[in-house]
């Protein structure tokens, strides 16, 4: 018995002032990023979505709410679970992700979260999903830092910056799709870009 679950990145955000938003409020999807969640709403429409997880920040309601209207049988359930990543960083401007930006600078302030703590609350919601929907295929629409943690996680990925930029960094947009077999063991990992969703590019399982 295989369960299907597919990670959606939320799609392109108007940010005018090319700030990292990270948790911060009315961050919403650019008009790009609302003909984004169509598209993918259209790649989902015929994949038997039995269920559809949001992050509780706009961008992701937003693009989670685009697709469930291609899916009236899908409801939407918001969890914290799914949110971005908590970081000291958010507020600042893009200009500050140079080469080897790292968000995740061991540090002792309480608003920043560490590697391992976005992928226990990641694997935590994963892992209801996975009881509930047994069998079934379930779509969540979350951040591209939650996401590439979350695979390197299940595939054995040492849990550090520079482990983590040698997997694919989720686009806008983007679907990566995780199958799962008995015990949530992996199967597969197939990541799709939002450039071409007919050749989807298999991420090797240990």
């Amino acid at each position: 018995m295989e369960t299907t679950i597919y990670l959606v990145r939320h799609g392109t955000v108007h940010n005018p002032r090319h700030v990292l938003y990270g948790r911060l409020p009315r961050y919403h999807l650019s008009r790009g990023g609302r003909l984004e969640a169509q598209r993918r709403a259209l790649f989902l429409a015929g994949k038997g979505i039995a269920a559809i997880y949001a992050s509780p920040l706009l961008r992701a309601r937003q693009t989670a709410r685009i697709i469930a209207a291609q899916l009236p049988c899908a409801p939407v359930h918001v969890s914290r679970l799914l949110t971005e990543v908590r970081t000291s960083r958010q507020g600042e401007t893009i200009s500050v992700a140079r080469p080897h930006f790292d968000l995740y600078e061991t540090t002792t302030k309480q608003d920043q979260e560490t590697i391992g703590e976005i992928l226990d609350r990641m694997c935590k919601i994963l892992k209801r999903i996975f009881a509930k929907h047994l069998g079934g295929r379930v779509a969540c629409v979350t951040h591209a830092d939650p996401i590439v943690i979350t695979v390197a996680g299940f595939l054995g990925v040492p849990l550090a910056p520079a482990s983590l930029r040698e997997l694919i960094f989720p686009s806008p947009a983007s679907v990566t799709k995780i199958v799962f077999g008995e015990s949530m063991r992996v199967i597969r990992v197939i990541y799709f870009d939002p450039s071409d969703l007919e050749k989807g590019v298999p991420i090797p399982v240990r």
